[in-house]
């Protein structure tokens, strides 16, 4: 198996996704380098800020296919639309470092949109006309909380988001830990509550998630209940801010125990170092 990073179409939830329905998913992940919007898919050049995405592990078989999706000839790699490199990726569910392929545009950029954020499925959301949706899995399931920091939501959805864990692995400054989204596959499933939020909101938010210095804001593809999959945002802890799990503040898991109860989620299923009184 082979680990490949996609950052644009191929990302889940987008147009291209398909094409990786029978790999592995192994998590989000970063690179250093900058996409721009290229009209219908983005380009991956080099540079020094930080790319979000996904990485997979997939066959040779499924590589040869993605080379040909992505434009990528190893005979000849003038022509080709897109070369395949080896790069390092920071995983962002524990900090450490994969080497993955991954697709660099192949051509000189004109006037092409940079997307600053470095996200792509983020940047697909900002280009919407609806109000985007939030997915809170820590002190933010607490309705009154969001509505206290960023006034009422437009529209609240309960549910699990699977094959994800709450994790206590986002660094406090004054010590202690606050919450994490972690993939972790299999069975798994992540208590989550979905808010609609104006932009106004969600950029007022940012400013208590510490985005994007402490938590960066991401696109995600999510289904919960019986509704259609819709693509949402959800903060996860930079790599940087990282730490082995801990115990929050009593403080901070008051709201996570009201958002449970709130919402109909059993306090069982919190992880064990926080569910124990």
């Amino acid at each position: 198996m082979t680990k490949v990073f996609v950052y644009g179409t191929l990302l889940s939830g987008m147009e291209r996704a398909p094409a990786l329905a029978e790999s592995s998913f192994l998590g989000h992940a970063c690179i250093s380098g900058a996409i721009y919007d290229l009209g219908s898919y983005p380009g991956l050049l080099e540079g020094s800020g930080q790319v979000y995405g996904e990485i997979y592990a997939v066959t040779a078989q499924l590589l040869e296919q993605l080379d040909s999706i992505e434009g990528y000839m190893p005979e000849n790699r003038h022509a080709s639309l897109y070369l395949r490199k080896t790069v390092n990726a920071t995983r962002l569910g524990d900090g450490g470092s994969e080497e993955v392929f991954t697709y660099f545009f192949n051509h000189p950029m004109r006037l092409e949109q940079p997307i600053m954020c470095g996200d792509y499925r983020r940047y697909c959301i900002e280009q919407g006309l609806d109000d985007p949706w939030y997915l809170a899995y820590g002190s933010n399931l607490s309705s009154r909380r969001v509505t206290e920091r960023v006034g009422a939501p437009l529209a609240t959805q309960s549910g699990y988001l699977r094959g994800y864990s709450l994790r206590y692995t986002k660094r406090a400054d004054g010590g202690g830990a606050y919450a994490n989204l972690l993939y972790t596959g299999g069975e798994s499933r992540c208590p989550v509550v979905a808010y609609r939020l104006t932009d106004s909101q969600l950029y007022e938010l940012d400013r208590y998630e510490g985005e994007p210095t402490h938590y960066v804001r991401l696109g995600i593809p999510f289904q919960i209940a019986q509704d259609a999959s819709h693509l949402g945002y959800v903060y996860l802890a930079r790599p940087e801010y990282l730490t082995h799990e801990e115990r929050p503040a009593e403080s901070y898991l008051r709201h996570i125990r009201e958002g449970y109860e709130e919402h109909g989620f059993a306090l069982e299923e919190l992880p064990v170092c926080v569910s124990e009184s």
